[in-house]
């Protein structure tokens, strides 16, 4: 039985049991396991971490029996709090300072619902912390009376620190350190830490990312026996590359931005019959190198993916590979596995092979020399590229027809702009324009798109375990929110009928070019559920595509090289169904342990790209900026920054000019006396009073006609 299958009958079981709890033991029973079972164990930690269930010394609680809620806790300055229900976010609940328990900022928390607070909204108090947001905690030393304390960076909410007096009398004034919190004593208001160590000083180069990823605990250096490992291993030889299929003499080009830092993926375009097209999606073969249970793979497994900074990066491989050995650095001979695909003139798959192979690569393209190649009109790189300029062609018409058949089956396209930083020796931003997204870009999406669900489809289709990438159909009350969110709008489109990739397409489509279209594609996306990867084939809902799977980026993914060792085994014919059933168990175990290690780099990489906004935007203070309202509270509204996208808040007691009064079912503030009303979506100018980078705030000062 499946972990996915365990986890739907636990669900089931407690859903449907007469008694508000019931007994581990024979909860375990029911679903065919023993309690001090492992995977029942870590199941039912896994649940209760989802709010599937409490659980209460011996027995699981149906969370909704005893008026629990999950969620996250946000601690105010005044020590008061909000949890925003994990199903539920918009919706808060009221903590009183008194029933924060030992809940610090950030940490996922049950909360019993007690009773209705201010504004006929919930209020409870904690009643167990599930998960601590933040296991270790950066904070700046601070020495006064004699006393040594460490304040919490970047989130002041938090209690003040105190560290042993051995841990303290090493530390000097402005250090900024990485402690580990022991426990919270609410009398005292005080966490008690352990220090692990000193990472610098305000001011410093790249601090702020470096605190963030000391925050989020991303591993860094590589050990010994890792770099050890890495260095014993060398470039492909000829006995490596015999048996494989040698595409060396076939023209393959690498597309990237200017400041990629390894190229896993290459491609080769040839003209199929008179007027189809064959694709090569050449892949790096980093299971060649990388072997099962080595130390280089169980680092790898550790850290689940490389993570992306504006100014600093954390490969999941060691240099020599991710940067050397295994990327696909043009003119050198590399190990690759290929997916060739005979695609007809409207792009459907009319045959596809799959290879272990060998390519070397003819050019390195950025996507800003491919798209004026593909769209413009430069001499110079016509010239450079003239060899390659019917491959371009070609590579150009099959992007359209694979775009436009993927959009006619309703994939969902959020084409958001992002910022994009330019940033001096020092870490520091010095502009931030919008990120293009090209033709160049697409056509790369497009191809590799096709190879993941090309390489899902089969391995799903000869009933070979794998890890495949889902992403599951959305909870109909979010959509419910989502459509009252649009309604309250009134700005005359439909909500989302019926739930399907298309009917979504169909709300982006109508709302492009509009003011708002960053805001409304923003609050549909986080309607969506969260990508992750699985060992069952649920489909993926944004793609509209019923098999898809990670294959296209082994250097910087571990589920993409776990993909690369499963599919070469079945290519060889090593894949016995003995073998099968004792893989799936384990690779249960990889999927949801590369999610997390996604969802925790999705998090840092977030958290610095606010930060370096926040950064630059103090030197805007005092100017006037346009934006979109983007949420209201009883405190105030915060307004989305156009072409920064990060919020900053307007406080009600900043409003002078009238007494204005939330009215939190029509998503609006309203003016007692003159009756103005400012509602999720308007569009308006404010002053920028002030910017805090450390505790992650903008005060903002609106402009009243």
């Amino acid at each position: 039985m499946t972990i996915n299958k365990l986890r739907e009958d636990i669900i089931k079981e407690i859903s449907l049991h007469k008694k508000k709890s019931v007994p581990l033991s024979e909860l375990a029973e029911s679903v065919g396991l023993n309690r001090k079972d492992r995977d029942f164990k870590e199941l039912c930690r896994e649940l209760e971490l989802e709010g599937f269930l409490y659980l209460e010394g011996g027995t699981a609680v149906k969370p909704s029996a005893w008026n629990l809620v999950l969620g996250k806790i946000k601690i105010g300055r005044t020590g008061d709090a909000r949890v925003a229900p994990k199903d539920d976010p918009s919706n808060s609940i009221y903590i009183d300072s008194r029933d924060t328990g030992d809940a610090l900022n950030g940490d996922i928390v049950f909360v019993k619902i007690a009773q209705w607070g201010r504004n006929r909204r919930p209020a409870g108090k904690v009643v167990k912390v599930v998960k601590k947001g933040f296991p270790r905690i950066v904070g700046e030393v601070e020495k006064k009376s004699g006393r040594t304390y460490v304040i919490p960076l970047p989130d002041y909410r938090m209690p003040d620190i105190h560290l042993s007096p051995v841990d303290a009398e090493s530390l000097k004034r402005g250090e900024l350190v990485v402690v580990e919190p022991l426990g919270f004593k609410q009398k005292q208001g005080i966490i008690e830490a352990k220090l692990l160590k000193v990472i610098g000083k305000k001011g410093e180069d790249f601090i702020d990312t470096r605190i963030v990823v000391e925050k989020y605990g991303l591993p860094e250096e590589f050990t010994p026996s890792v770099l050890e490992e890495a260095d014993r291993l060398f470039e492909p030889s000829e006995g490596n590359i015999a048996g494989r299929k040698d595409f060396r003499k076939l023209r393959t080009v690498t597309v990237d931005g200017e400041k990629a830092r390894d190229f896993d993926d290459a491609i080769s375009i040839e003209r199929f019959k008179e007027d189809g097209y064959r694709l090569y999606v050449h892949i790096a073969d980093v299971s060649h190198f990388v072997r099962e249970e080595s130390a280089i793979d169980r680092e790898a497994l550790r850290r689940g993916t490389s993570v992306y900074f504006p100014d600093y990066w954390i490969p999941m491989l060691p240099m020599r590979l991710s940067s050397g050995l295994c990327s696909l650095n043009p003119h050198e001979d590399r190990l690759t596995l290929t997916v060739v695909m005979n695609f007809d003139r409207i792009g459907n798959i009319v045959k596809y092979e799959l290879f272990e192979s060998v390519i070397n690569s003819n050019e390195r393209m950025t996507y800003t020399d491919l798209h004026t190649l593909l769209d413009g009109d430069d001499q110079y790189l016509q010239k450079r590229y003239k060899d390659n300029m019917d491959d371009f062609k070609l590579m150009k018409e099959l992007c359209l027809i694979l775009k436009d058949k993927r959009n006619k089956r309703g994939s969902l396209d959020f084409d958001l702009p992002e910022p994009e930083f330019v940033l001096d020796a020092t870490g520091d931003i010095v502009d931030i324009m919008a990120a293009e997204r090209n033709i160049a870009h697409k056509l790369i999406e497009e191809f590799m798109i096709a190879a993941n669900e090309t390489v899902a489809s089969h391995l799903n289709k000869n009933q070979v375990p794998s890890i495949y990438r889902i992403h599951e159909t959305p909870d109909r009350d979010r959509i419910k929110e989502f459509n009252e969110f649009l309604k309250d709008l009134d700005i005359g489109i439909k909500g989302v009928g019926k739930i399907t990739p298309k009917a979504f397409q169909t709300v982006l489509d109508a709302v492009k070019g509009l003011e708002m279209e960053h805001l409304i594609s923003t609050v549909l996306l986080r309607s969506l559920k969260h990508a992750s990867y699985s060992t069952s084939t649920l489909g993926h809902f944004g793609l509209a595509s019923k098999y898809y799977t990670h294959f296209t980026s082994p250097i910087r993914r571990y589920p993409d090289l776990m993909v690369h060792r499963i599919l070469k085994k079945f290519l060889k014919g090593e894949s016995g169904q003995t073998g099968r059933k004792a893989a799936g168990k384990a690779l249960d175990n990889i999927a949801l342990s590369c999610s997390v290690t996604e969802k925790t780099a999705e998090n840092a990489e977030r958290e610095v790209l606010d930060l370096k906004k926040l950064e630059y935007l103090k030197s805007r203070i005092g100017d006037v900026l346009e934006g979109v309202i983007a949420g209201v509270a009883d405190f105030g509204f915060f307004v989305e920054i156009s072409g920064y996208y990060v919020d900053g808040l307007v406080r009600m007691a900043s409003m002078k000019d009238d007494y204005y009064i939330l009215e939190p079912e029509k998503h609006r503030i309203r003016g007692k006396r003159r009756g103005k009303i400012f509602r999720i979506g308007d569009k308006v100018k404010v002053v920028l009073d002030d910017v805090h980078p450390d505790r992650g705030e903008m005060d903002l000062r609106m402009i009243v006609d």
